[in-house]
Parts: C-alpha cells; structure tokens; sequence
C-alpha cells in the first residue's frame, strides 16, 4: 500500500454540513445556528414576515445580525438556501394537490414571502386616454367647436417662437 492510499483510507466517507464545535471555542456559542434557520423557515412558510419570525426567538435576533451572518457564512447561507428551497417546494406541492381555487394563500406566500412577484410595470411608458363623449348635440355645433379647436391649435404653434438650434 502506498502513502496516498493510506491517507485516503483515513478520511471520513460523509462531510457535516456545519462543524460540531463553536468556530471560537472561548466564546459565546454562535446565535444563528442550524435549529435557529429551521424555525425562522417554517415561520417564514407559514405566513410571517421574517423580522417577526426572528423577533419571536429568545434572546431576539436582530434583522442586521441575521443578514451579516448569513452573508459572512457560506455554510449557513447554504443551509438556510436548502430550507427555504424546501419550504418553496411544499408550499408547491399544496398548490398542485389544492382543490380549485383554494390555491390563493400559498400563491401569496410565494409572491410576498419568497420574492416570485410578477415585476412591477413602469418601466415602459404611460398613455392616458381621455374620451368625451356628447349625446344629443347637434351636428352644426361639433363642427363648429371642432374648427374652433383646429384654429386654435394652429394660431399657438404660429405664435411660440422658432426653437434655436445649438452649435
């Protein structure tokens, strides 16, 4: 057997998600942890938004500090991404399995609490439409108003000043 073999043999076949002791073994132990992102997942699927789902914990974890953490953490953030996917996939499921038209509340909880919102127009541009309408008004007269308008029109376009063109 040769020295890379045997060095093979020795490592463990299965990797744990998140190490078994505290990164500071000093310190306090970390405030997020695997059960912490579970219970703030299931809270998020049932319907709570996450700053109420992390102010029910004891002691409170801070919006700012669950950001942080899972940003600074590859691990957690991954772990928390496994949960959330799960969480999504369940609340698909019901969807699928729901009876017609009772498939509102977990469409909300999609859009609102996992982010699949259809985007929000505005980008493009807006028309506004103004239709009036006069019922009984004889002929002569809309032809008339109509002249006046078009004289009108055409007498402020004579009147404003020819735009300057820059050199």
């Amino acid at each position: 057997m040769q020295a890379s073999e045997a060095v093979l043999e020795d490592k463990p076949a299965t990797r744990q998600i998140l190490p078994s002791k505290p990164r500071r073994p000093n310190g306090p132990p970390p405030k997020i942890t695997r059960e912490l992102i579970d219970r703030v997942i299931e809270r998020r699927a049932d319907g709570m938004a996450l700053s109420a789902a992390l102010g029910m914990e004891d002691p409170l974890v801070p919006m700012e500090h669950w950001i942080k953490t899972l940003e600074k953490t590859t691990i957690l953030r991954a772990y928390a991404a496994q949960k959330e996917g799960e969480a999504i996939r369940a609340i698909l499921r019901r969807m699928q399995e729901a009876k017609p038209g009772a498939w509102q509340r977990d469409a909300w909880l999609l859009e609102r609490q996992f982010g699949y919102a259809a985007p929000k127009s505005g980008g493009g541009t807006q028309v506004n439409v103004t239709v009036n309408t006069c019922i009984g008004l004889a002929e002569d007269i809309a032809k008339r108003a109509a002249s006046v308008i078009s004289v009108r029109s055409a007498e402020e376009k004579a009147s404003r000043p020819p735009k300057q063109l820059k050199q």
